[in-house]
């Protein structure tokens, strides 16, 4: 039991090193998106755009603003555009755990080998995730550069029916590094714009099914013969088109992942690194002024082709967002069924989100729901 209470001590440590439960999942994590239902392809923020929707690359971006006015129903859409050409992104940490994850590691702390037995039982069959991101870069008119990193951690303690029922986890870490550049441009009076980003990725992933009891964790993770490491080149392409009509309608369009990344690698059986498959996304969202701020529902629908996901629920994306002054937002939303929520903080030079959203690990929507945390800092000059 003492090897079980280290494995909690070490797992509630250090996951938020590491990143994925999936290989084949994306590498960095995009508050501004998780809070209102992840969605958001059609008004790309200019400095996640490069990962989510090329098409939103621009440093000068036209943003909404409210023109005041006594009446809420004389109030209109204006644009409020930047004076600058550049933005420089000097820090940009971003951090999300499961609530549960957060549980095990404040029972964790000075607990006997009993009480380490009975924080697994109690943790059975319930998801465990930690996620962690970074990147620092700029944008110059239309184009932008990154270097990132990131990790995410994933277990999941169950009791295996074809080991006598004992008590097992099953450990997934991935760990992320690379740079991604882009370019976007306008058309027909900036209402039309494409974009496509570009990067380079290398993974490391690492998975292992085993009895709890007998796990050594830190030479499990030491074990080379249980990581895969391995580098990709892939590509997002993007559009958004905005209408011309008092709601500021816009439709926005994205390949991710473009003919779907694979990774090179010297170890070729036994891999852990999944493709990252291409996914098509599309997305709607408008606004509606009130006197002092503006609600901008969105609307978005995820891989459409089905390489990642049949069920409908999963690609069904909702999101609500009401803006102060520019400055002061809350989001709610829908993300594969369950509901998310964040409040955020954007000025000049400083951003702050913070929020919560669930994320389905089972197979089915209601299997194994994992209620998440995150927060997020930026730093642009």
């Amino acid at each position: 039991m003492l090897r079980v209470r280290v494995y909690i001590g070490l797992i509630s440590t250090f996951s938020p090193l590491f990143l994925s439960a999936e290989s084949g999942k994306d590498f960095m994590l995009l508050p501004e998106n998780l809070g209102r239902g992840n969605t958001g392809i059609s008004r790309p923020r200019s400095e996640s755009a490069m990962y989510f929707n090329p098409a939103g690359l621009q440093s000068a971006e036209p943003e909404v603003a409210v023109q005041e006015t006594s009446d809420p129903k004389d109030a209109k859409s204006v644009e409020k555009k930047s004076t600058r050409t550049y933005r420089v992104i000097v820090l940009d940490p971003a951090l999300e755990a499961s609530t549960q994850l957060i549980k095990v590691a404040q029972k964790a702390k000075g607990t006997s080998a009993e009480e380490a037995a009975d924080i697994i039982n109690d943790n059975m069959g319930k998801p465990l995730h930690a996620g962690v991101s970074n990147s620092i870069g700029f944008t110059l008119h239309s184009v932008g550069f990154q270097f990132f990193q990131s990790g995410f951690a994933d277990g999941l303690i169950h009791k295996d029916p074809h080991q006598g029922a004992i008590d097992t986890v099953d450990l997934s870490l991935d760990k992320n590094i690379g740079i991604i550049t882009g370019y976007s441009h306008s058309f027909l009076q900036n209402r039309l714009s494409l974009g496509s980003s570009l990067y380079l990725l290398q993974r490391t992933s690492f998975q292992t099914t085993t009895n709890i009891a007998d796990l050594d964790f830190k030479d499990k993770f030491k074990t080379k013969d249980l990581e895969s490491t391995g580098q990709g080149i892939g590509m997002h392409v993007g559009a958004t088109y905005k209408f011309e009509n008092s709601l500021d309608s816009r439709v926005g369009a994205v390949i991710r992942n473009l003919g779907t990344t694979t990774f090179s690698e010297k170890k070729k059986q036994d891999s852990n690194l999944y493709p990252m498959k291409q996914e098509i996304t599309i997305g709607y969202s408008h606004v509606h002024n009130t006197m002092i701020g503006a609600f901008i529902p969105h609307v978005d629908l995820i891989d459409l082709t089905g390489n990642r996901y049949t069920n409908t629920l999963y690609k069904l994306h909702l999101g609500l967002e009401y803006v102060i002054k520019q400055t002061i937002g809350f989001t709610g939303g829908i993300n594969e069924g369950y509901k998310t929520g964040s409040l955020y903080l954007d000025f000049q030079h400083f951003r702050f989100d913070a929020g919560a959203y669930s994320a389905e690990m089972g197979n089915f929507i209601g299997d194994k729901q994992d209620f998440r945390v995150f927060f997020r800092i930026s730093g642009i000059i």
